[in-house]
């Protein structure tokens, strides 16, 4: 299903693009002392693919630095086979990163 764009609501109240955006502002959690950073434990992540379209994921991330996040994209899920399909396709991009 394609999102519905809107010109006003909710969340479109606050936007942020480019130097304004500040990711350290999100409610960051260390779970335990052996974390290496903070995370989101259950951030909304979108991939899209120009075959199989858009899908939406529920990914632990973990902070960065003020405008990048790293995820885990494990075999056997979405993201993870979004992800290996731009590789056969020859896609590179500095925002795919690998932990």
């Amino acid at each position: 299903m394609e999102p519905k764009i809107v010109k006003t609501g909710p969340c479109k109240e606050v936007i942020r693009k480019g130097n304004e955006v500040d990711l350290a502002k999100l409610p960051w959690i260390t779970w335990n002392k052996t974390e290496k950073a903070p995370y989101l434990t259950a951030g909304m992540v979108v991939v899209k693919d120009p075959e199989y379209g858009r899908n939406v994921g529920v990914y632990r991330m973990m902070f960065a630095d003020r405008n990048r996040t790293f995820l885990r994209l494990s075999p056997g899920h979405h993201g993870y086979e979004y992800y290996k399909r731009a590789e056969l396709r020859g896609e590179k991009h500095s925002k795919w990163r690998w932990l």
